[in-house]
């Protein structure tokens, strides 16, 4: 995570950074939380259980349980779903080109150990002639 906030944050200013990285992201937060949990709280104080229950039950599900509580579900149900592919695809595409880097990196590390080696190996061979 550090990495990726420095790449996205070079060439900006202390103010910029500060402000993109702490300020807005926990303000975004604060007005998910409020919205939402005080929707959830009217809705259990108000009789209906089902967000309460969906919780207990299973926690990936109380978020669709709790957008059935809302007008234009469907929609928003889709935009969830998209978003959560979205974020599951990037995350895996990222540790795939991980991987790979990691792969890349070991199979150089083996070729010049191997190349110290033979040049070790033809060193001592033309030496011996």
């Amino acid at each position: 995570m550090g990495t990726f906030i420095a790449r996205i944050s070079k060439g900006r200013t202390i103010r910029q950074f500060i402000l993109g990285v702490l300020i807005v992201p926990t303000i975004v937060t604060c007005l998910w939380i409020s919205a939402f949990g005080s929707v959830s709280i009217l809705e259990v104080m108000n009789g209906n259980t089902a967000i309460a229950d969906a919780v207990q039950n299973d926690v990936s599900t109380a978020l669709f349980v709790f957008l059935e509580t809302i007008p234009f579900t469907e929609a928003i149900s889709v935009l969830a779903m998209c978003y959560s592919l979205h974020k599951g695809l990037s995350q895996d595409l990222k540790k795939k080109k991980e991987a790979e880097k990691a792969n890349t990196a070991t199979q150089a590390i083996s070729n010049s150990s191997t190349n110290k080696i033979t040049s070790k190996t033809n060193d001592k061979v033309s030496r011996g002639k």
